[in-house]
């Protein structure tokens, strides 16, 4: 059962910023509420006030090219995300991530922006946007202010906002070059499922078709919070993307990079073999999406 709670609806980002500083830490800012209202229902978490913001209609739209990059609203739903035209033409990687999400009824009613405040560290949405190299828009009471996403997490489900802070939008670069990219989901099952390691990878390659000239690398429950691989990203720029040593050696220098832990759910030392053996065939695989423009995992 839910704990009784008092509602509000502001009509406006000010108003929800206003609410925010004034009700404290009591309050809870809610977009789509698919993880709010599950924590609440099982005694987990009891805030005094919840502030959802469904009723802000700047906050529902996604527009952008190829040319401009995207820039989406963050009351914008994961399913009306993994349905734009753009972002299946132009950013597959965004596709992969938030297909993966829960089940389509939780993707009609989750949103991005609600993907990235909750901060887990197992985020499926997370992963594609930190390789897109995502700036997130957030508004207080002194205004408007971007803060890069690989900027944004503090903590395990923590982030940076501050206690009158809205996220209102999350602006994704146009992509470059010869590109290509991919993200895989590790899990028990198919659906429904929370990462037990989830690995996004973003490349560009030079004319000769095979060396990297720049590489991105994000990794989800690998560490306390979701992070990029710099050391590993730095160390394929120049390198041959389809050679069989150049990938086994990333595979072993981004254990020196990702810190995952035990839990319940899986051993740190079982997370770290995931690492050595999978870094390695989805930075091929995001290779091989260069050329054919795809990048669904398969």
């Amino acid at each position: 059962m839910i704990p009784e709670f008092k509602l509000y609806l502001p009509e406006s980002v000010e108003e929800a910023c206003k609410l925010r500083s004034e009700l404290g830490p009591a309050a809870e800012i809610v977009a789509g509420g698919t993880d709010v209202y599950v924590k609440m229902h099982k005694g987990e978490h009891r805030p005094k006030f919840i502030i959802d913001i469904k009723n802000i209609p700047e906050l529902k739209d996604i527009k952008g090219d190829e040319k401009t990059g995207l820039d989406i609203g963050s009351m914008v739903t994961h399913h009306e995300v993994e349905t734009s035209d753009v972002v299946l033409k132009h950013y597959p990687v965004l596709f992969e991530g938030v297909n993966t999400i829960g089940s389509l009824q939780i993707r009609n009613r989750g949103t991005l922006g609600g993907n990235i405040c909750t901060a887990a560290p197992s985020a499926d949405g997370i992963g594609p946007l930190l390789v897109l190299n995502a700036i997130c828009v957030v508004q207080g009471l002194k205004g408007m202010r971007t803060i890069p996403l690989e900027d944004f997490f503090s903590g395990p489900k923590q982030t940076v906002l501050k206690k009158d802070d809205v996220l209102v939008r999350i602006l994704v670069p146009p992509v470059t070059g010869e590109n290509g990219s991919a993200y895989y989901k590790y899990g028990r099952r198919k659906a429904m499922e929370i990462a037990l390691m989830g690995i996004t990878v973003y490349v560009e390659v030079n004319a000769d078709g095979k060396s990297c000239s720049d590489a991105r690398l994000a990794l989800a429950t690998s560490a306390p919070i979701p992070i990029r691989a710099k050391m590993t990203e730095a160390y394929l720029k120049g390198k041959d993307l389809s050679d069989p040593v150049v990938l086994k050696a990333a595979g072993k220098l981004v254990l020196e990079e990702a810190k995952p832990r035990s839990s319940w759910r899986s051993s740190a030392e079982f997370r770290r073999n995931l690492l050595r053996n999978l870094v390695p065939k989805i930075i091929h695989r995001a290779y091989r999406n260069v050329s054919s423009g795809v990048g669904y995992a398969e």
